[in-house]
């Protein structure tokens, strides 16, 4: 599942490189850049921030208004604002559905063994299984075998069959399921035999049990009517077995002990019930349609981004015009004439000043002589 990340996260671009500044934000720096109005400024910063609204008034990434660097000064001349919803911004990334669902369709071979997935993942997100609906090929088939059991006493049991049946179809070998048993009947069954062996057989008779039977060459002499205590001499269960005839099978022998022995046979009934097992294997191809729920987490999160955006602030910044301190050819020129008349103004008074001086000597002088010739 995803987390909502409230972050500052710059948007990467292959000449740009991250700077901070005295407010310790982290921008990215470009120069020459293009503004939405055509105006291409001096400098940029680039950061982007996560906020609960798109009024961009509200938006705060702390832009100085003036930024010294490599002893040039930049002045903030505008802040452009990219503003994108980020329930936009993920679904147009995963194409997940707005519907907040995915639907799945997987073929499979056995409805019976196919198992979905409870859990689906898509996206970073996870979904839940909610429903499955299945769909039969049409050219579809189903495997079918059965077989009889033995006689059985009492009630059919896993040790009774087996749980698979191999079958070959087609010339594809398959191994079909147990599937139920039905009866077939339930009583004395024929068809069972007892093998015994009669040892000292060259004697005039030999005993079974309590049963003394006369010893004839040619036949099992031995009285219906004695077939019980036969059996219960032999140690066989009079309540499941029931003897039809006694015979014997093959020829006296003398075994490795040299002991006269004959085989007999016992043709023999036997209690109990028959079963008949059906197996079963549908070979038919399905198709399973899945249909999953977004997890309650990751929908309170997909929530969560409908009101959330990505904002990515564009500074554009100037470089400051400042004038050179030394003074340019008609500066100089015109200092150059303000010089030259002060200085002939000066001249001038000193002229003026010197000559003022020389008459009133000269007048004294005169009055002095004046004075002289009166006074001779």
């Amino acid at each position: 599942m995803k987390k909502l990340l409230v972050f500052a996260i710059a948007i990467m671009l292959s000449t740009n490189s991250m700077v901070a500044y005295a407010n310790e934000e982290q921008y990215l720096e470009n120069e020459n850049t293009v503004s939405s109005d055509g105006t291409t400024h001096d400098y940029a910063l680039t950061a982007s921030k996560v906020y609960d609204t798109d009024n961009e008034s509200e938006y705060d990434f702390g832009f100085l208004e003036t930024i010294d660097k490599d002893g040039l000064s930049f002045c903030l001349n505008s802040v452009e604002y990219k503003v994108e919803n980020m329930y936009d911004m993920e679904f147009a990334e995963t194409g997940i559905s707005y519907e907040l669902s995915v639907e799945k369709e997987i073929g499979y071979e056995s409805k019976e063994n196919f198992e979905p997935s409870e859990l689906y993942s898509e996206g970073g997100y996870d979904y839940i299984l909610q429903n499955v609906e299945y769909e039969a090929a049409p050219d579809g088939q189903i495997l079918t075998f059965g077989m009889d059991t033995e006689v059985i006493q009492g009630e059919l049991d896993a040790s009774s069959y087996p749980e698979t049946m191999p079958y070959e179809h087609n010339g594809s070998k398959y191994d079909l399921q147990f599937k139920d048993y039905e009866i077939i009947s339930t009583g004395w069954h024929d068809g069972y035999y007892i093998y015994g062996t009669i040892y000292n057989y060259d004697a005039a008779t030999y005993q079974i049990g309590d049963i003394v039977i006369e010893n004839n060459n040619e036949e099992f002499d031995l009285d219906p009517r004695n077939y019980v205590a036969f059996l219960e001499g032999l140690d066989v269960p009079t309540d499941i077995y029931k003897v039809n005839d006694v015979f014997y099978h093959g020829e006296a022998y003398t075994n490795s002990n040299d002991i006269m022995c004959r085989d007999y046979v016992i043709d023999c009934q036997m209690y109990g019930t028959k079963y008949h097992v059906n197996y079963e294997l549908d070979i038919t191809d399905y198709k399973a349609y899945l249909t999953y729920v977004i997890s309650e987490d990751d929908k309170a999160y997909i929530e969560s981004l409908k009101s959330s955006y990505m904002v990515t602030a564009t500074a554009y910044y100037d470089k400051v015009i400042v004038e050179d301190a030394r003074m340019s050819t008609p500066v100089k020129v015109a200092i150059g004439i303000g010089v030259i008349i002060v200085l002939a103004v000066i001249i001038a008074l000193i002229v003026y000043l010197l000559r003022g001086g020389r008459r009133r000597t000269e007048d004294m002088n005169m009055r002095e002589v004046r004075d002289d010739y009166k006074h001779m």
